[in-house]
């Protein structure tokens, strides 16, 4: 059993998948699906750490849709909500969610075997969203009004999402790693590959 972890799917999301390099959002979305499929199997753990559509109503009901396709299995599945996804608690979202997955969270936490626990959440460290602009994040990357869901820096890792950068490292703090799909070539990432960026940040296990 492996576990894997992305975050910033946007399915059913056309502004999303046009900057992605897509003409439309179907083969965007058709496109992750597959990535999906052919790394993470049926008994591996998946952790998706928020936005999983835009948040309307279609493409939300879309979203639902597609991940009823996955090979993972529902109770193999875990979301950490984004801004995307609810700001807040929402019975009707949530409701709606654990159709498709086991379970739901505002942030959580993992274990990396031979590291130890990590952090999950959609959000870069609270400290990051200071309204400081960022060259190759998105709009609402450091936006201070996450700021409150947002988790304080405490010598831990963190695996996040949010930001839609290129590169793992983005901040250039070793706490953090994006796991974003637009840091990934459009792919989940392993354990493996994570314990593997870990020493390079300076941890040893």
């Amino acid at each position: 059993m492996t576990q894997w972890f992305t975050s910033d799917l946007h399915f059913a999301h056309p502004h999303v998948a046009k900057l992605r390099g897509f003409e439309g959002y179907r083969e965007h979305d058709e496109t992750i699906i597959r990535n999906l499929n052919e790394l993470v199997a049926p008994d591996d753990d998946l952790y998706v750490l928020g936005d999983i559509s835009s948040g309307s109503k279609t493409s939300l009901d879309e979203a639902l849709r597609l991940l009823h396709g996955l090979n993972v299995g529902r109770r193999h599945r875990t979301l950490i909500l984004g801004n995307h996804d609810t700001t807040r608690l929402e019975a009707n979202k949530i409701r709606k969610f654990i159709t498709e997955f086991g379970q739901v969270a505002l942030r959580g936490s993992a274990t990396i075997h031979g590291y130890g626990n990590v952090l999950l959440s959609h959000y870069p460290y609270a400290n990051h969203l200071d309204d400081g602009p960022h060259d190759g994040l998105s709009t609402n990357a450091t936006s201070s009004r996450f700021q409150h869901l947002a988790i304080p820096p405490d010598g831990k890792t963190l695996l996040h999402g949010h930001t839609h950068a290129a590169i793992p490292d983005e901040f250039n703090d070793p706490w953090q790693i994006n796991i974003g799909l637009d840091a990934w070539e459009l792919h989940p990432v392993s354990e493996e590959q994570i314990r593997r960026l870990l020493p390079r940040n300076g941890y040893i296990y």
